[in-house]
């Protein structure tokens, strides 16, 4: 009986919480009506002032203009070749700070002391983008678009070196990438979630390392971007294949699931013309245990 007394007592005890604290809210409520009105009076009583002051309705100029009591301008707004922006300055009337409308979005740019351009955040086209400035030039870009998102690297000419993408549409290399460039801004080495891959002066293909759907394999390129080489490893056996300068396979070296090692010379049709040990032979079987 005791205990059921106990259960009953801790049941209203925080019942009497709850109401204490429901009691609260309704005197909160209660207060921010108060304060609501008070500050709809306010407005309107600010309104009725307006209405009643000799002034015009509608203040229209191309440039606003916020000082201090000495005169010294702190902010601007206005106008400046169709495009409607506001300014701040700084206590030594520099410019540090602008805010900007542009068609299809808005852009809000910084500066250091020496009035150089040091970072940008803005909204185009339906894409945000960020971008860091030495103040000479862009070194760093962030830029989302729907389904990707990209942050690029530039050196001091402003030229593209280097590219981090991920993707959600997914490509032959993988949804993310990391890609690197030259002097020249040609593609150099490209590491993705598939393998890596190397260019030339000429953006050719030179070296490719990496492994599809259970398939390891390096594949080595010539200058006009044919494939000579091809090193694999499959489930159970290896293979190196050198093709022509028409990428048709000339010579073919293997070692088969079983563990016998095979050697083939193809034609210009890629035919067997020779073999190692000879196709009628029973392939070599591992022993038992090795």
């Amino acid at each position: 009986m005791n205990g059921q007394t106990q259960d009953v007592r801790g049941v209203v005890e925080r019942l009497e919480k709850v109401e204490g604290r429901s009691r609260a809210l309704a005197r909160e409520n209660r207060r921010l009506k108060v304060v609501g009105a008070a500050v709809l009076v306010l407005v309107a009583a600010i309104l009725l002032v307006g209405a009643v002051t000799p002034s015009p309705r509608v203040l229209e100029a191309e440039q606003f203009l916020v000082v201090d009591d000495k005169g010294k301008r702190h902010a601007e707004l206005s106008v400046f070749k169709g495009t409607a922006r506001l300014a701040f300055y700084d206590g030594k009337g520099r410019y540090t700070t602008g805010l900007a409308m542009l068609e299809g979005g808005a852009s809000l740019v910084f500066l250091d002391e020496q009035g150089k351009h040091r970072a940008t955040f803005g909204y185009a086209n339906g894409r945000p983008i960020l971008g860091l400035l030495d103040g000479k030039a862009t070194r760093v870009l962030l830029v989302v678009t729907e389904g990707e998102a990209g942050l690029a690297l530039f050196d001091k000419n402003a030229k593209q070196r280097a590219v981090l993408t991920a993707s959600e549409l997914g490509t032959r290399q993988g949804s993310v990438a990391l890609k690197f460039a030259g002097h020249d801004e040609k593609d150099r080495l490209l590491l993705a979630e598939a393998g890596l891959e190397t260019f030339g002066d000429n953006e050719r293909r030179c070296v490719s390392l990496g492994s599809v759907k259970g398939e390891s394999k390096l594949e080595l390129y010539d200058r006009k971007g044919k494939r000579r080489v091809l090193l694999n490893v499959l489930p159970g056996m290896a293979g190196l294949g050198l093709f022509d300068y028409r990428q048709r396979p000339r010579l073919g070296l293997s070692v088969l699931p079983g563990g016998s090692p095979v050697v083939e010379l193809m034609d210009r049709k890629g035919q067997t013309i020779w073999q190692a040990p000879p196709a009628d032979e029973a392939p070599e079987e591992e022993e038992a245990g090795e």
